[in-house]
């Protein structure tokens, strides 16, 4: 074999021993229960979903009853997650991350039509308490500006890990930048 192919088998090794101990670690953690309210900006009266892992091949998915376009869910959390926010199908869905914290949702439903179908459009308005969302935001955008741009494909790769790096020394010990990072 050559080198360049054992140090990539080395280092896929690694990544994965690396989530192998995140993962025992985060088993060891204790579940806690944090409220996140919302508000739709029509009268919708359904289902809503929420679905999200807090550890490998464990999904936990929640659903509640949207009355009067108001929705609460009582979820468990060790850590800051990614989650998806989502309606009955034939509809779109949000990805959004939620923190350690009480938070609230404001979002939008519209309709589309696709081949004759109506399809529910959600759209994630704003999120307080979810410093994740807020760093989730702003890396969003910095990386949708630097794809956006007519720069050669390794200026951009600078730019990107430049921007994950500065956001790792603002927020050392936050796991968003970690999601990030493997993804």
């Amino acid at each position: 074999m050559n080198r360049s192919l054992n140090i990539k088998l080395l280092s896929g090794c690694l990544v994965c021993l690396i989530f192998q101990l995140i993962s025992f670690g985060v088993l060891a953690q204790d579940v806690k229960k944090f409220d996140i309210s919302g508000r739709l900006n029509t009268n919708y009266n359904g289902q809503i979903y929420l679905k999200y892992h807090i550890i490998p091949d464990s999904p936990l998915s929640y659903q509640t009853t949207v009355v009067n376009g108001n929705f609460y869910f009582k979820v468990d959390l060790v850590e800051s997650v990614a989650a998806v926010l989502s309606l009955p199908s034939p509809s779109t869905s949000e990805y959004m991350y939620l923190d350690t914290a009480a938070m609230i949702v404001n979002a939008n439903i519209d309709s589309f039509m696709t081949d004759g179908t109506s399809i529910s459009s959600l759209k994630i308005v704003s999120i307080q308490g979810s410093e994740g969302q807020r760093i989730y935001t702003a890396l969003m955008a910095r990386w949708k500006s630097i794809f956006e741009s007519r720069l050669s494909e390794k200026v951009r790769s600078d730019y990107l890990f430049g921007t994950l790096d500065s956001l790792v020394k603002l927020y050392p010990d936050h796991n968003i930048l970690t999601q990030a990072l493997f993804f």
